[in-house]
């Protein structure tokens, strides 16, 4: 089942830093932390698409939690494509008064290059305002205007506002001036909209108050539903192919082969016939050698930067290394669009269509009908990372709305681990335990295990297998013959003191000896309270286990746990003990099939009640006596 969950104040405004929860008369509001007294945003759209953006926001601090967050305020542009300025700002002491923020405290962070030289990968800059003299009662206001000089994507405005329904609002004005010969299509959920012109201007203001939030019981915020929470949405795109279209426009001519990317592509490639193979081996080179560079300058943040700049400096964010692999897949013959998707918590695409629902760049092969990521160094050919799996694609140049990506399949995380463990009479225990990763698993091993030195490797097993008093060893061979091949084994080799008695009655619960990436026990993870109305992200997969226990003849086994076998809502386990003389094998199986990589509120309530007898039965403990 393997939940992803999100903590509640990663959702909440930063506004807001903390609330409990207050009993009312019928109904449970929030005790606020603070709150956003008065909101108001006016953006202007002019004729050829570059914008104006004023923000006015007063936060009163209502509980002392909220007083250090309130006294500071970030703000970030892009250098390139925008101007900033604070207008205004200044604490407002509960009486009234007001205390103007000093030229001093403002902190100011840019992105520059050296010399008469612009800055290579990223030109944000941000400007830190701290308030003086903030406490209990008081309210930070700041005023900001932040002009865009050069539009992303000219012809086309979108803008969308959410409003989480535990953040309070007193009051909130979003204002939409656009030319009146702009067609805009407008969604909105319980936020007043009035419509009106201005000579040859539309003007669209949407209000909005929630001052007494009330409470949620919600605890999973995995999948994001932006129909179910009150805001608006305003684009001048007719459908998100049209978003891909836009993007195309700008991202597909720096995808042609130039001589030095023809050339490059031919010496990969070498001799090799196969399409598949070319196509793994281009894919190889771009995840594996050109580090990845986020953030952008200017309008890099959605078009790619010159297939010369990221061969020079071997970098780039997923948008040029989609559009490098694709430049180096048409010079040998090799099909391939670049696709939009989502990579955060939405599972669909809302209306009306804007280019901020999807923010990442990926590869399509239509003759396999395969989608491939190279941003990540280390996911196989053939596979992409979870958190853009069954998700709405947008496919550049390519009419075909309501695809989406594949969801997980249980074959694509997979373990297999086989220990044996030998009691020794002084109290240690030697053995070792045998790991076959397959899939996404195995990814996330080499990825983890990539970048250590061989001396924090010997760190990380001598914490492993060290006991509270006395340290252990260990030692670890990785078989990884292929750097993104979908299958991964190691072996860890170890000396463990403490583990058992060696005296007297005990019991122990049957485990490996050290955690693993697709153990059983991370199938096992569950709500605290069922899920009511709302759908989470969830995943599926197998894993097995062998267990061998080798005791000495002094040992004697006194009981076992019962076998135990399950199979409901998608999930089957089963386990086995046999003992035979002085050895006792242990084996373990879950195989979960959830319909991933979104579960309904049935599904996971079910799987509740399944994790929960599974948990129970690997509680059970092996009873042993030391003669």
């Amino acid at each position: 089942m393997k939940l992803i969950r999100l903590s509640l104040s990663y959702l909440l405004l930063v506004l807001i830093p903390s609330i409990a929860a207050a009993e009312a008369a019928d109904v449970e509001y929030l005790e606020l932390s603070s709150t956003v007294t008065d909101f108001q945003q006016k953006i202007t759209v002019n004729n050829d698409f570059t914008l104006e953006n004023v923000r006015a926001i007063t936060v009163k601090a209502l509980q002392e939690p909220a007083v250090e967050s309130l006294k500071r305020r970030r703000f970030s542009y892009s250098t390139s494509m925008e101007t900033f300025e604070v207008l205004e700002a200044f604490t407002i002491k509960a009486d009234g008064t007001r205390i103007e923020v000093p030229k001093d405290n403002y902190q100011e962070r840019i992105n520059k290059g050296r010399g008469s030289g612009g800055p290579a990968f990223s030109d944000r800059a941000s400007i830190t305002v701290v308030f003086p003299d903030m406490e209990v009662g008081d309210s930070s206001y700041v005023k900001t205007k932040l002009t865009q000089t050069e539009p992303l994507f000219p012809g086309y405005f979108a803008h969308t506002s959410a409003y989480w329904p535990e953040a309070p609002y007193e009051k909130s004005t979003v204002i939409i001036d656009t030319p009146i010969d702009l067609a805009l299509h407008t969604v909105h959920r319980d936020v007043e909209i009035d419509s009106r012109t201005e000579g040859d201007r539309q003007i669209l203001e949407f209000s909005y108050q929630n001052p007494k939030p009330l409470k949620s019981e919600r605890q999973d915020y995995s999948v994001y539903d932006e129909s179910s929470i009150p805001g608006f949405a305003v684009s001048s795109y007719l459908s998100y192919q049209q978003v891909a279209d836009a993007y195309g426009a700008r991202a597909l001519p720096k995808a042609k082969p130039t001589a030095r990317v023809q050339q490059l592509a031919q010496s990969l490639v070498g001799d090799e016939k196969d399409p598949w193979n070319k196509a793994r081996i281009l894919y190889d080179w771009v995840a594996h050698k050109i580090t990845y560079a986020g953030n952008c300058i200017g309008v890099g943040a959605v078009v790619p930067r010159d297939m010369s700049v990221i061969l020079d400096n071997k970098m780039g964010d997923c948008k040029d290394k989609a559009t490098l692999l694709q430049a180096l897949l048409a010079a040998v013959d090799i099909d391939a669009t670049q696709a939009l998707v989502n990579s955060g918590r939405n599972f669909s695409l809302p209306n009306p269509a804007r280019i901020s629902t999807v923010n990442h760049a990926i590869l399509y092969f239509p003759q396999w009908d395969l989608f491939a990521d190279p941003t990540p160094k280390n996911i196989p050919f053939g596979l992409i990372p979870h958190s853009i799996q069954d998700k709405p694609v947008i496919i550049v140049g390519d009419q075909q709305p309501g695809k989406r990506t594949p969801a997980a399949k249980p074959e694509n995380l997979a373990q297999k681990l086989h220990s044996e463990m030998t009691f020794e009479s002084d109290g240690w225990t030697s053995g070792t335990i045998t790991v076959n990763l397959k899939g996404l698993p195995a990814a996330s091993m080499r990825a983890s295990w990539s970048e250590l030195t061989d001396q924090q490797i010997s760190q990380i097993m001598e914490r492993i297998f060290s006991s509270s008093t006395k340290k252990g060893e260990g030692s670890i061979e990785v078989i990884d013959n292929e750097p993104l091949s979908d299958e991964i084994q190691y072996t860890m080799t170890f000396r463990k003191p403490d583990a058992f008695l060696n005296k007297g009655a005990g019991g122990f619960v049957p485990h490996a000896m050290a955690p693993t990436t697709a153990s059983i026990y991370s199938f096992l993870g569950t709500s605290a309270e069922p899920v009511e109305g709302y759908s989470v992200a969830c995943s599926n997969g197998t894993s097995e286990e062998t267990l061998i226990y080798k005791l000495p003849d002094n040992y004697q086994i006194l009981a076992t746990p019962d076998d135990f076998q399950i199979n409901e809502n998608y999930i089957e386990f089963s386990a086995s003990y046999e003992l035979k003389e002085q050895t006792l094998t242990v084996k373990r199986t879950i195989v979960d099939t959830s319909p991933a990589n979104v579960c309904e509120p049935d599904v996971i309530n079910g799987q509740r009640v399944t994790v929960t007898a599974i948990n129970e039965h690997l509680q059970s403990q092996v009873v042993y006596q030391v003669k």
